[in-house]
C-alpha cells in the first residue's frame, strides 16, 4: 500500500514538473511574438522615414494611404506630371518671346520720343528765332525813318533859310513837291521791298549753309543752284538797298530845294522845325541802338536755335530715324540717297568704259569674251559628236574591207558572175564609207581648229578683262560703288524705321497686353504642375517638394521700361528699373516672397508686379527643370522602402490566436489527468 502511494505521489510530482514547464514555455512563447511584432513595426516606421525629419501623424497618414496606390497608378501620374512640366517649359518660352517683342516696340517708341523731344525743343527755338527777326525787321524800320528825319532837319541851316527866304516862285514850288513827292514814293517802294529782299537772302544763306552741313560737295548740281539763288538773293538786296540810298537822297535834295522857295514854308515854321533837330537826333540814336540790341537779340535766338536743331539732327542720324518726309534730315539723307544712287551709275558706266590693253572697253571686252566663250562651248558640246562619227564609219570601213576581202577571195576559188558581182558590191561600200569617214574627219578637224581658235579667243578677251579688273582704277569704282550702295541702303533702312516708328506707341499696348496675357497663361500651368507635382507625391508617400530658393534663371523675361507719355521723359536708356521701389512698406520678413496689403516682395525687397511675376516664372521654370532630380529621388524612396523590414502585425495575431486555442487544448488536457488522479 505504501509502495503503491509513493508510485503515485512520483506520478504526480513528475506530472506537476511537466504542467510547470508547459505553462512557461508558452508564456514564454506569447511574450517572444508581441515583442517581436513590436520591434517590427518601429523598425519598418524608422526605415520608411528620413533620417533627416521627425515622424508626424501628417506622414503616418500619407503612407498608409500611398500603400493603397497601385504602379500603374503612380506610371499614370507621373504622365501627368511630365505633360504639366512640358505646358509649363512650353509656355516659358512663349512669355519669353512676348517680352523679346514688347521689349523691342518699346526701345522703338522710347527712341522716338527722344526724337520728337529735340524736334519740340528745336521748334520752339526756331519760333523765338523768328520772332527775334521780325523785331529786328521792325528796328530797321524805326531806325531809318528816325535816321531820315533827322538827317532832313540837319540840311536845313541859318545860310540856306536865308537864301530860301529871298526866293521867289510857286512855279518852282510846284516842281520841287512833285520832285520830292516822286523821291518819297520811290523810296516807300523800296523800302516795302527791303524786307522781301533781305528775307530771301538769308533763306538763301540759310540754304546753303544746311546744304554744307549735310556734306553736299561745293561742285555738285544741286549746291551750285543754291548758290546761284543766293548770288541772285544777295544782288537784289543790293539793288533794293542802293534803290533805298539814291531815293533818300533824293528826298534830301528835294527838301533843301523846298526851303530856298520862297512859299514853301514860313521862316518861323522853318525855325521850329530846327529847333527839333536835337530831339529828332536823339530819337535817331536811340532806334540806331534798338537796332543793334534787335540785331544782337536775333544772333542769340539764331544761335539757340541752331543748337537745338544741332541736337534734334543728332538725335535722328543716331538712331536713322527721320521725323517725317518733310524733316530736313530726310531730306538730307533723300538727297544723298539720290546722288549716291546717281553716282553708282555714273560710275558703273565709268567701268565699263575703262580702256583694256588694246584699248578696247571693258563692257566691249567683256561681251566678246563672253561671245567667245558662248561659241567655244557650242564647239565643245559637238566635239563628242564629231568624233562619234568618225569612230562609226571607220568601224564601217573597215568592215566593208572585210567583206570585200572576203569577196575577193570566194571570187578567186569560184569566179563567178554572182561572186564577181558580190565584189562589185563590196567595193561600192568601201568608196561610201570612205567618203562619209572623210567627210566626217573633216568636220572633226574643222572643228577641232575652231575650238582651239575660240580658245585663243577666249583666253585672250578674259585676259583683257582680268587686267581692267586687277587695275587700281577699277578697285576705285568698286569701293566708290560699295560706299555709295551703304548709302542706299542707310536712307532705305532711315524709310523703314520711319514707318515703324509711328506706329510704334500703337504697338506697345497691345503687346503689353499680349505679354500679360502669356504671363497668367503661364501661372495657370504651374499651379497646375504643383497640384500634380503634390498628388504624385502623396501616392509615393513622400513630402511635397517645398521648392527652396532657386538662383536666378538667365532665361528668366526682363519687363521692359514703360516709356513716359511726356516726350523728353523717356531718353532711350533701357536699364531695368523694374525694381526702382526697394522700400520695405509693409515690415516683411527678409525671406518673405509674396503679396501683401496690394504690394509685392522677392526675399522681403519690394519690387513691381511685373518683376514679381517673372521671378514666379523663373522660380517655376527652375522646379520644372529639377523635376527629373525629384523623381530620381522618388525611385531611391521606394528602394529604400523595398529593403524595410516587413510588417508581421496581423500575422502576429493569428500567430496568437492560435497559441492560444493549443493553450486552451493543452490546458483541458490538464483537467483531464486531474481527474486520471
Amino acid at each position: 500500500m505504501e509502495n503503491r502511494n509513493n508510485a503515485l505521489h512520483y506520478k504526480m510530482y513528475k506530472s506537476g514538473k511537466s504542467i510547470v514547464y508547459a505553462g512557461l514555455a508558452t508564456t514564454a512563447a506569447l511574450a517572444g511574438l508581441v515583442l517581436a511584432n513590436t520591434n517590427a513595426t518601429a523598425v519598418h516606421a524608422d526605415a520608411a522615414t528620413p533620417a533627416s525629419a521627425a515622424v508626424t501623424s501628417q506622414a503616418a497618414t500619407t503612407a498608409a494611404n500611398s500603400s493603397a496606390a497601385t504602379s500603374a497608378e503612380i506610371a499614370s501620374q507621373e504622365a501627368v506630371v511630365n505633360s504639366a512640366s512640358a505646358n509649363v517649359e512650353q509656355q516659358q518660352n512663349v512669355v519669353n518671346a512676348a517680352s523679346d517683342a514688347l521689349q523691342s516696340a518699346t526701345n522703338l517708341n522710347s527712341t522716338s520720343a527722344a526724337v520728337a523731344s529735340a524736334a519740340s525743343a528745336y521748334s520752339a527755338a526756331n519760333s523765338d528765332y523768328y520772332a527775334a527777326r521780325h523785331a529786328q525787321a521792325v528796328a530797321h524800320k524805326a531806325a531809318n525813318a528816325a535816321s531820315d528825319s533827322a538827317a532832313v532837319v540837319s540840311g536845313v541851316n541859318t545860310a540856306d533859310l536865308t537864301a530860301w527866304w529871298n526866293q521867289t516862285g510857286q512855279s518852282d514850288y510846284n516842281r520841287v513837291m512833285n520832285a520830292k513827292s516822286n523821291a518819297q514814293a520811290n523810296l516807300d517802294e523800296a523800302q516795302a521791298q527791303s524786307d522781301t529782299v533781305v528775307n530771301a537772302w538769308n533763306q538763301a544763306s540759310d540754304a546753303v549753309a544746311a546744304a554744307e552741313k549735310a556734306g553736299l560737295k561745293s561742285d555738285s548740281n544741286e549746291m551750285k543752284a543754291l548758290n546761284a539763288q543766293k548770288s541772285l538773293a544777295y544782288n537784289n538786296m543790293v539793288a533794293v538797298q542802293n534803290a533805298i540810298k539814291t531815293a533818300r537822297n533824293d528826298v534830301k535834295a528835294a527838301d533843301k530845294m523846298l526851303n530856298n522857295t520862297k512859299d514853301g514854308i514860313s521862316l518861323n515854321q522853318a525855325k521850329a522845325i530846327m529847333d527839333q533837330l536835337p530831339a529828332l537826333k536823339k530819337a535817331a540814336q536811340e532806334a540806331e541802338q534798338a537796332y543793334k540790341d534787335a540785331v544782337q537779340a536775333t544772333k542769340d535766338a539764331g544761335d539757340i536755335a541752331n543748337a537745338k536743331y544741332n541736337a534734334w539732327t543728332a538725335a535722328r542720324k543716331a538712331n536713322n530715324l527721320p521725323y517725317g518726309t518733310d524733316d530736313p534730315v530726310y531730306q538730307s539723307l533723300s538727297d544723298t540717297a539720290s546722288s549716291a544712287a546717281a553716282q553708282i551709275s555714273r560710275d558703273e558706266a565709268g567701268m565699263k568704259a575703262l580702256p583694256t590693253a588694246d584699248g578696247t572697253a571693258l563692257s566691249q571686252a567683256e561681251e566678246w569674251a563672253k561671245e567667245a566663250q558662248t561659241k567655244l562651248d557650242h564647239t565643245n558640246s559637238e566635239l563628242p559628236t564629231f568624233e562619234s562619227n568618225v569612230k562609226f564609219f571607220q568601224t564601217k570601213l573597215d568592215e566593208a574591207n572585210k567583206t570585200l576581202e572576203e569577196a575577193k577571195a570566194n571570187y578567186a576559188k569560184n569566179p563567178t558572175k554572182l561572186n564577181q558581182q558580190l565584189v562589185d558590191n563590196a567595193n561600192g561600200l568601201v568608196g561610201t564609207f570612205t567618203g562619209q569617214l572623210t567627210a566626217a574627219q573633216a568636220k572633226l578637224n574643222g572643228a577641232q581648229k575652231a575650238q582651239k581658235q575660240q580658245q585663243e579667243q577666249v583666253d585672250y578677251w578674259t585676259n583683257q578683262v582680268k587686267g581692267v579688273k586687277d587695275s587700281a582704277r577699277y578697285a576705285e569704282f568698286v569701293n566708290e560703288i560699295n560706299t555709295d550702295k551703304a548709302i542706299v541702303q542707310k536712307f532705305n533702312d532711315a524709310k523703314t524705321n520711319m514707318k515703324n516708328a509711328a506706329a510704334s506707341a500703337e504697338k506697345v499696348a497691345p503687346l503689353k497686353a499680349a505679354y500679360d496675357e502669356a504671363l497668367q497663361t503661364l501661372k495657370a500651368y504651374q499651379n497646375q504642375l504643383a497640384a500634380a507635382q503634390a498628388k504624385l507625391a502623396a501616392m509615393k508617400g513622400e513630402t511635397t517638394p517645398t521648392n527652396p530658393d532657386q538662383p536666378t534663371n538667365p532665361d528668366q523675361p526682363s519687363t521692359p521700361d514703360q516709356p513716359s507719355d511726356k516726350p523728353g521723359q523717356n531718353t532711350g536708356d533701357n536699364t531695368n528699373n523694374n525694381t526702382s521701389d526697394t522700400t520695405n512698406k509693409d515690415n516683411v520678413a527678409p525671406n518673405f516672397t509674396g503679396e501683401k496689403n496690394g504690394n509685392y516682395y522677392v526675399n522681403g525687397k519690394q519690387v513691381t508686379k511685373a518683376a514679381y511675376d517673372a521671378h514666379v516664372a523663373a522660380q517655376s521654370l527652375a522646379t520644372v527643370k529639377t523635376s527629373a532630380s525629384v523623381k530620381g529621388a522618388s525611385v531611391a524612396a521606394t528602394a529604400n522602402d523595398s529593403k524595410a523590414l516587413p510588417q508581421t502585425g496581423n500575422e502576429n495575431a493569428s500567430a496568437v490566436v492560435a497559441l492560444g486555442a493549443v493553450s486552451a487544448m493543452f490546458g483541458l488536457g490538464l483537467a483531464a489527468k486531474k481527474r486520471e488522479f
